[in-house]
């Protein structure tokens, strides 16, 4: 135990302490868990400039502890590091590092104990010298129970010239948040329901869940990194093994897949390296890989200039990465495209901002299986690191059905703001939305064609015979005259405009239905309190979804056919979110409105709930026509 301790007093005016907590809120467990102390090891080894470096994490599901060793520079000496807007970092590190002053301390105030050693170099003798602290209790702070830490260390001791710096963090949660459990079960939630591992990748349970967590780490987070795959900001890619342990009390609260997982011996060993996943690489590791078509440096040309239709087909995976102006310049440069998009109207914007483009195109078979059915497939990443934004399907263009063939990340030079996830610059990210939508229009739907071939015909509907509609449910609305309880969205659609045309509906204004693009409906939605302006073009209508379930749609989110972002209104018949997902769902949760910032913000009438992505805080309102049609038959009673 340390020789020394000192109190850090955090009492802090109310408004800045609340201002913190609503940071550390915005931190997702994930985060909290494993990606903030990920991200000071790989920082530490980047500025160390050593070429071997390696970050060594265990996880142990029985003390909800983590530990986390590196070989970098070494934590310094310095107890103000951890109060609140301290930061070691030096400010040309912030392009990868984020926001300052926040970081590992989310960490500590979440902890029930948190240990530190570290070697470094102290800079005025140039000798190596190691130090150690325990910070007790931290999380009792956000919790109010105190408004201090305490800081419990030994003074740096000098141990020679020569050695390895770096350091070890230790730290474990409060036993009831299972932060750890929970962030394991996240893991296995989003790869094994629905299975989405191919068995050409991996054959038995124990490979494919070392697979799914090492996809996660590396479509995640500071691991993620881009850079390394794009290779802009040369570094070498650092050795990162994961241990996670189990004994037989933890193994029990979890699935009983997990017993075979851990094949009795508890414990799983997982060794990557810190590049975004590779397409290619996922490619060499099938046992039946289809051929790749690399696209750099000019191994195959890009097919999406207007040639090539009928060359490729799909057994084919085109990979083409771009990282100067000259070669991105392709991606809207189709000579028999109309209307033309004018290539200086992003040439600036591209040489300042963008660091690089990583397209894969692909059958959606093909996607699925080497992108593991890649959850984000087109998406904005800031300096490596990939952001909340995904980059939104252009709803105004034809050849949508060729979207989900189409993986494009973008890769910006800015940071990520507090909570490691959204870029501060809305203008930046318009203009990115404006260059994917030319891009796909121009050249990205007719090399979908050249990669992926026709996309195959959906199998015929068979029709419900009339004695299965007789005996449905009856609606029991005196005034309609639809006679069932709706199960098509067709009937879903008709139900709701009577309503609109009984006056019981009057909150929006449609200007379009169609059952051929990406989402159902455009309107103007008239928010309670706020006046609305005609709309001038397009973009200033609202995407409108109609589904009889809401599951039917977070469906459609998983499998990639619609974004959370692109919408603004989802029209229900019945929200049966407890229903299908009695523990909860990994990405989506459901919100009331008073706890839903948007609706705070922005009520609508009728509308009593939202559907949030954890993922990226992004709330839609929920309009449940069930629930509408309940307050206004007890309306009519009373």
């Amino acid at each position: 135990m340390p020789t020394k301790s000192i109190v850090k007093d955090l009492s802090l005016p109310l408004t800045l302490k609340r201002s913190i907590e609503k940071t550390v809120e915005t931190y997702p467990n994930e985060w909290i868990v494993i990606h903030e102390a990920l991200q000071n090891a790989i920082d530490a080894i980047q500025r160390s400039g050593k070429s071997d470096g390696y970050i060594k994490v265990s996880m142990d599901l029985d003390s909800e502890t983590v530990i986390v060793e590196d070989n970098g520079e070494g934590f310094p000496f310095d107890i103000n590091l951890f109060g609140f807007g301290a930061s070691n970092k030096d400010p040309s590190d912030y392009r990868i590092s984020g926001e300052i002053g926040v970081g590992i301390k989310t960490v500590i105030a979440s902890t029930k104990h948190f240990e530190l050693w570290a070697i470094f170099i102290d800079e005025t003798t140039g000798t190596l010298k190691k130090w150690h602290c325990v910070i007790p209790e931290g999380y009792k702070y956000l919790r109010e129970l105190k408004d201090d830490i305490e800081i419990n260390y030994d003074e740096p001791i000098e141990i020679g010239k020569e050695g390895t710096t770096g350091t070890i963090i230790k730290y474990s949660f409060p036993e009831d948040e299972r932060r750890v459990l929970a962030f394991l079960r996240q893991i296995y939630n989003w790869y094994f329901s629905p299975m989405r591992i191919h068995d050409d990748l991996a054959e038995d349970l124990q490979g494919k869940f070392k697979l799914a967590i090492e996809h996660y780490f590396r479509t995640t987070g500071y691991a993620a990194n881009i850079n390394n795959l794009l290779d802009t900001y040369p570094t070498v890619p650092t050795q990162i093994n994961i241990s996670i342990s189990s004994k037989a009390d933890s193994l029990k609260l979890l699935p009983k897949e997990f017993k075979e997982i851990f094949n009795d011996k508890g414990v799983i060993n997982v060794m990557f390296r810190n590049i975004y996943w590779n397409a290619e690489e996922a490619i060499n590791r099938s046992k039946r890989p289809r051929p790749a078509l690399i696209g750099y440096p000019t191994k195959t040309s890009f097919p999406g200039d207007g040639g090539f239709i009928g060359n490729y087909n799909a057994n084919y995976v085109y990979v083409q990465r771009f990282t100067e102006w000259s070669e991105i310049q392709k991606l809207i440069s189709n000579p028999r495209a109309r209307p033309q998009p004018d290539p200086l109207d992003y040439k600036t914007f591209f040489e300042k901002y963008v660091a690089g483009i990583y397209l894969v195109v692909g059958s959606r078979e093909a996607l699925r299986k080497y992108l593991l059915d890649f959850p984000r497939p087109r998406f904005i990443a800031a300096s490596g690191i990939p952001s909340a934004h995904d980059i939104q399907t252009p709803t105004d263009v034809g050849g949508l059905g060729w979207i989900n063939n189409i993986c494009f990340i973008v890769n910006i030079k800015q940071k990520l703001s507090y909570g490691k996830q959204t870029i501060k610059n809305p203008w930046l990210l318009r203009k990115i939305y404006d260059f994917f939508r030319d891009a796909f229009r121009t050249t990205l739907i007719h090399t979908a064609q050249c990669i992926a071939g026709k996309i195959p015909e959906s199998a015929p509907t068979l029709v419900i015979a009339p004695t299965q509609i007789i005996s449905r449910p009856d609606l029991n609305l005196p005034f309609s005259k639809i006679r069932k309880i709706p199960e098509e969205e067709i009937e879903l659609v008709a139900l709701f405009f009577e309503l609109i045309g009984k006056g019981y509906i009057e909150e929006y204004e449609f200007w379009a239905l169609s059952t051929r693009e990406v989402y159902d409906g455009k309107a103007l939605i008239h928010y309670e309190g706020v006046e609305i302006n005609p709309p001038h073009s397009d973009k200033d209508l609202h995407n409108i979804e109609f589904k009889v379930h809401l599951s039917d749609l977070i469906n459609d989110f998983e499998t990639g056919r619609k974004r959370s972002s692109d919408l603004s209104l989802i029209i229900v018949w019945e929200d049966d979110f407890d229903k299908v997902y009695p523990t909860g769902h990994i990405n989506y949760e459901v919100i009331s409105a008073e706890n839903s910032t948007l609706l705070t913000e922005y009520p609508i009438k009728h509308v009593k709930k939202a559907l949030r992505d954890r993922s990226t805080g992004n709330e839609i309102p929920i309009l449940e026509i069930k629930q509408v049609i309940e307050n206004i038959m007890n309306s009519k009673v009373q």
